[in-house]
Parts: structure tokens; C-alpha cells; sequence
């Protein structure tokens, strides 16, 4: 007569055979997962039960990337509404409007390719870039402990404390925070805003702010429908 772990065993290699899972063996026989793995390491899988398995892996994929868009259809859903409910008060607040447009012609938007973009705002205007970072504080409750600074300059650029020490003083932070990224120098350039008056393009990078972004792109939507 076979003990109860040799029934078990012959149970877990028939299923095994027929192209289960581990998870699923798990579910039809009271047997935990690594002794599972121990007894059919060294059984080998027909094509046929390997093409199951894959299939099994592949619909679970394709289900989850459905919930997960579904999820976040269900949420862009939310925001539109939240946006329509409340966009004829917020019209009347300067900072509010202005922060949006400012977004709607320089900041990163997102793409029915490339649905989770953050909220990035970029631009070489410190007053810009000084009303928008205000924006996403007051109006967004934005932590700056959250805002990344990456400021891009030319190669051929020498005075990095000084530039670095101009958007410090602009945007209330400290040097440290200001990461500096390099554009190569194309040679003689017609450029005009090479000495003082050169300060370099700034970008503001906010973490976590996908759903932002949609809010954003929906109050954006909102006021060209207005507008139209």
C-alpha cells in the first residue's frame, strides 16, 4: 500500500504531465510549493505541456495588463469628473490658470502610447520656472522634497557654481539639489546668451505625479472645450 506522501507525489507528477502549474498542483494537492519544484525538477516536459504552460502564462499576463488598464481608465474616468466639478471656480484664480498654461505649452504630456508620464516642466525662463514650481506647491500641495532639479548647459560652459548659484537663489534651494547635465557645444555658435545672460534650461522632474499629470491633461481638455 503507498503512503500518503507517495500518493501525493504520483499526483503532483500526473499533473505535472498534464501541463499544471505549480500554483495550480498546489490548489489540487495538499502539498507545499518547493517540495513540488523538488519532485518534478528532474521530470522533463513534452512540448506539449510546455506550450500549456506558456499559454497559461501569456493569458495571465494579457489579464493582468487588462485590469491594470482598466484600473486606470476607471481612475482617468474619476479625475475628468473631479475636473469638470470643479474647473469654473479655479478659472478665477490667476496663479491656478496661468500654472496650467504654462504646463499646457512646456510641460511633459502624456501619450496614447505612453500613458504614465510624470509631471515634468521644462524650460531656460526662471520667472517660468519660478511661478510653475509656486504652482505645484500651492495649488497641488506638492512636497519640494519631491521636485528634481536637472539643469542642462552647454559643455563648453565654465561658470557651473555661478549658474548653479542663480537657480539657487531663483528657486529657494540649496546648490546640492541642482543636477547638472551637459549639452554638447556645436563649435562657433550664433548664440547670444553665452556670458551673464546665459543660465542654461531648467527642468522640473515631480516623483510619483502620474496621476497629476492626468489631472492636468484633463483640466487642459476642459478649457479648450471652453474656449473652442
Amino acid at each position: 500500500m503507498l503512503s500518503k506522501n507517495q500518493i501525493k507525489y504520483k499526483e503532483v507528477l500526473e499533473l505535472r504531465k498534464k501541463g499544471f502549474s505549480y500554483s495550480e498542483i498546489m490548489k489540487e494537492v495538499d502539498v507545499p510549493k518547493s517540495t513540488i519544484c523538488d519532485w518534478v525538477n528532474k521530470r522533463e516536459l513534452t512540448i506539449r505541456q510546455k506550450d500549456r504552460l506558456e499559454r497559461k502564462r501569456i493569458e495571465a499576463r494579457l489579464k493582468g495588463a487588462k485590469a491594470q488598464k482598466d484600473r486606470r481608465i476607471n481612475k482617468e474616468n474619476q479625475i475628468e469628473i473631479f475636473a469638470k466639478n470643479n474647473i469654473e471656480a479655479l478659472i478665477q484664480d490667476p496663479l491656478w490658470l496661468m500654472g496650467i498654461i504654462l504646463y499646457w505649452g512646456e510641460g511633459n504630456k502624456s501619450k496614447p502610447w505612453r500613458v504614465g508620464e510624470r509631471v515634468i516642466f521644462t524650460n531656460m525662463d526662471f520667472e517660468m520656472v519660478v511661478v510653475f514650481k509656486k504652482w505645484l506647491i500651492k495649488k497641488f500641495g506638492i512636497d519640494e522634497n519631491d521636485i528634481n532639479y536637472n539643469l542642462y548647459i552647454h559643455d563648453s560652459y565654465k561658470k557651473i557654481d555661478k549658474i548653479k548659484e542663480f537657480w539657487s537663489d531663483k528657486l529657494s534651494i540649496k546648490k546640492d539639489k541642482i543636477i547638472i547635465y551637459y549639452k554638447r557645444s556645436k563649435g562657433d555658435t550664433l548664440r547670444k546668451n553665452i556670458d551673464l545672460t546665459y543660465h542654461g534650461v531648467m527642468r522640473l522632474k515631480v516623483a510619483r505625479s502620474t496621476d497629476l499629470n492626468r489631472k492636468i491633461m484633463a483640466y487642459i481638455k476642459l478649457l479648450i472645450k471652453m474656449w473652442d
